[in-house]
């Protein structure tokens, strides 16, 4: 079952020990993703399934990692210091796997197994991290395939997590590269944010923006389930646009408590 679900940026710029010098021209969206990691520890995930760009994946497949563990950290950044180890929910990821595999028109897929995560996944899990302490992982990185093809993606992932018992946290990491010519256009930027809020799916496969694919396998999963949009914070430097936005699907922990 979903029990959570919200769209970060993944710039690691949004790193503290990383960008000293400007952090204060970020703070909103910092403690938009501060306030994220609240509100998903109050859904107590047991699975997260972090979804996100591989800058380096030219194919046209998606991939989900598979490791025994993951590690995170900021060193090619800078930042010796912080490290981060996570499990995965190789259980769920199989499940997954097999159901793509039987679908009549099969969406290429793969498992790969890297342990060391991308600073896409990186980023949103520094903050996660000081709030949940304990929860599996699942990186799924988009493909070079089409926007729809990533919808329909996002929409058979839906499946297979909503027939499962446990408590998935759903996150898509962007990096949302706006037109120059539209860099300082107000209304298209707002007109773009109200379709990702709205979930107008029809008129955001037509955007020209760079990169709205994670957000397309977002908007696949979440689609049909009732949610409040919440835009927590969104802030413009140069041409990136850093958006949080959180979903709130009215999950109640305690409906769900197992009695022995």
């Amino acid at each position: 079952m979903i029990c959570f679900a919200s769209i970060v940026s993944s710039s690691p710029l949004l790193i503290p020990t990383i960008n000293q010098e400007n952090i204060l021209q970020i703070q909103e969206t910092i403690h938009a993703l501060e306030k994220i990691a609240i509100l998903a520890a109050e859904t107590d995930p047991e699975t997260l399934i972090i979804i996100s760009l591989n800058d380096e994946n030219s194919e046209n497949m998606f991939s989900i990692n598979l490791s025994e563990e993951y590690l995170a950290d900021f060193k090619n950044f800078g930042d010796l210091i912080t490290k981060m180890k996570f499990k995965s929910d190789a259980e769920l990821i199989y499940k997954i796997k097999e159901r793509f595999e039987n679908l009549s028109s099969p969406l290429s897929t793969i498992i790969t197994t890297e342990p060391n995560l991308s600073i896409n996944n990186s980023v949103p899990l520094y903050y996660l991290k000081q709030k949940i302490q304990k929860f599996s992982l699942i990186p799924i990185n988009c493909s070079s395939a089409d926007q729809k093809t990533h919808l329909l993606f996002g929409q058979n992932l839906k499946e297979e997590i909503s027939s499962s018992n446990k408590r998935v946290a759903i996150i898509a990491c962007h990096k949302l590269l706006l037109k120059k010519e539209a860099s300082d256009n107000k209304n298209i930027e707002e007109s773009l944010i109200n379709l990702i809020k709205k979930k107008n799916i029809a008129k955001l496969i037509k955007q020209d923006v760079y990169d709205l694919r994670p957000i397309l396998v977002f908007l696949g999963i979440i689609h049909n389930l009732k949610s409040k949009p919440k835009i927590l914070s969104w802030q413009k430097l140069s041409d990136f646009g850093y958006l949080t936005i959180n979903f709130d699907l009215n999950f109640k922990k305690q409906k769900f408590i197992k009695v022995a």
